[in-house]
């Protein structure tokens, strides 16, 4: 018979998939506690050791969102409309989840901030490689780390699951990449904007060989690096 955490977390997970945010990942909040300095530890639920449900995404986050953008064109206006849609679709998928629970999104900014890379790492999600990246071992580089939802039931038991590294010739294929990206940025004047560097952040993530097959839609990859709101409008437009 499955157990009560069991089914709320395949409830809450197939809520989140239907809108595109298809990877759930389940740890003890404890383990990740471990990892981090205090500020980035995970809300309080009224448990040591609770059971904590990472949420991510791959490409199939994309035509869910840009169809409610469609749908819902006032969207469009919101100053960082891909964050709104998480936050919308997760809390969503929580409205009625009878257990207490707190949750964090990877965009929260300090004092709510979590490590989301070092926790997709704990929870054996993803690898946490040298070029900066998760690369999760079937879809590379190509996922979004969304939300965190700590739940007051019991987390796993154990130690963290053991993650080993997708790739190891990040040196050969990456690296170089990422020391580009990380020169040319320090070399841009003060304050510039991330976006004019942007394809040099993507080569990073194109030089890695993991899940080439999962690689984002270009409209996807431009947003995601630009935050152009024109891009969206463009998708919205062209959704069937």
């Amino acid at each position: 018979m499955p157990q009560p955490g069991e089914e709320v977390v395949r409830e809450i997970a197939a809520r989140c998939r239907a809108s595109g945010i298809d990877l759930a990942q389940t740890l003890n909040g404890a383990w990740y506690d471990a990892a981090v300095p205090p500020e980035y530890r995970l809300p309080d639920v009224g448990r040591p050791g609770p059971l904590a449900l990472l949420l991510a995404s791959t490409r199939a986050f994309w035509r869910p969102f840009v169809a409610a953008l469609r749908a819902e064109p006032a969207r469009l206006e919101h100053e960082h409309p891909l964050d709104r849609w998480v936050e919308d679709v997760v809390r969503g998928a929580l409205a009625g989840v009878n257990v207490r629970h707190a949750v964090r999104f990877a965009h929260d900014p300090p004092p709510r901030r979590v490590a989301m890379q070092r926790l997709a790492q704990v929870s054996g999600l993803a690898w946490l490689a040298p070029g900066m990246l998760c690369v999760h071992p079937t879809y590379g580089p190509w996922i979004g780390l969304r939300a965190v939802v700590v739940l007051d039931l019991e987390g796993p038991t154990g130690a963290p699951p053991a993650i080993t590294p997708t790739c190891e010739d990040c040196a050969h294929r990456c690296a170089p990449a990422l020391e580009r990206a990380q020169r040319l940025a320090a070399e841009a004047p003060p304050n510039d904007p991330v976006p004019p560097l942007w394809r040099e952040w993507l080569a990073v993530r194109d030089a890695c060989p993991v899940g080439r097959e999962h690689r984002y839609p270009e409209d996807m990859v431009r947003y995601v690096y630009t935050k152009n709101r024109d891009v969206l409008r463009a998708a919205a437009r062209a959704a069937v």
